[in-house]
C-alpha cells in the first residue's frame, strides 16, 4: 500500500505522515527529495527557491519527476507514505498505481495561520494573514505549478484536522483500517 499526503499549508501534513510512519510505513517527502537536489547545486533552500527549482526540474525531467524518484528509491517498501504532493502530474502518476490512495489534509485558514506562526519557520514568520491567504490562493489554483485544488479533487480521503491530535489519529486509524 502506498499512501500519499497532500494538503494546505500548515494543515498538519507532517503530523499525519509521522503518525502513519509510526504505524509501520516508510516515509518519504517529495520536498526532501527536492531539497537534496537543490543542495547538489548549491541553491539556497527557501520556499520561493523551492518553487522555482521545482518548476525548472519538472520542465527538464517531467512534472511527475519527484514522485517517480520517490518510488524508484523505495520500490522495495510494501508500506510507503509519500508526503508533500502538490502537483497534478504527481497525483496522476501515483494514481496510475492500483495500490495508491491519496489523503488531503485541510483546516480553516485562520487556524492554519495561527499554526504557521507558532511553528515559526524562518521563511514563513514574516507573513501577514493577507499574505498567507494570497499564498494559499496561488497554491490552490495552479500558480507556480502547484495545484492543491486538483489534488484535493482527486483525494481518496479528506481529513479535516481542525480538532485535537487524538481526533486526527482516530481519523487516520479509520483510513488504515
Amino acid at each position: 500500500m502506498i499512501l500519499g499526503i497532500s494538503g494546505t499549508n500548515s494543515s498538519g501534513k507532517d503530523t499525519v505522515a509521522k503518525y502513519i510512519e509510526e504505524k509501520g510505513f516508510f516515509h518519504i517527502s517529495l520536498s526532501d527529495i527536492l531539497r537534496r537536489e537543490m543542495e547538489k547545486q548549491n541553491i539556497e533552500i527557501n520556499r520561493d527557491n523551492m518553487i522555482i527549482f521545482s518548476n525548472k526540474f519538472g520542465l527538464k525531467h517531467g512534472a511527475e519527476i519527484l514522485a517517480k524518484m520517490a518510488l524508484e528509491q523505495y520500490q522495495d517498501k510494501n508500506k510507503l507514505v509519500i508526503s508533500s504532493i502538490r502537483k497534478s502530474a504527481e497525483v496522476d502518476f501515483l494514481h496510475s498505481r492500483p495500490d495508491f490512495k491519496l489523503l488531503f489534509v485541510d483546516v480553516p485558514v485562520k487556524i492554519r495561520y495561527v499554526r504557521m506562526k507558532k511553528r515559526a519557520r524562518e521563511d514563513e514568520n514574516i507573513l501577514s494573514f493577507e499574505d498567507f491567504k494570497i499564498l494559499q490562493e496561488k497554491e490552490m489554483n495552479g500558480t507556480n505549478s502547484q495545484n492543491l485544488s486538483y489534488c484535493q479533487g482527486l483525494a481518496d480521503y479528506q481529513i479535516d484536522n481542525s480538532g485535537s491530535l487524538p481526533d486526527l489519529f482516530t481519523k487516520i486509524d479509520d483510513i488504515l483500517g
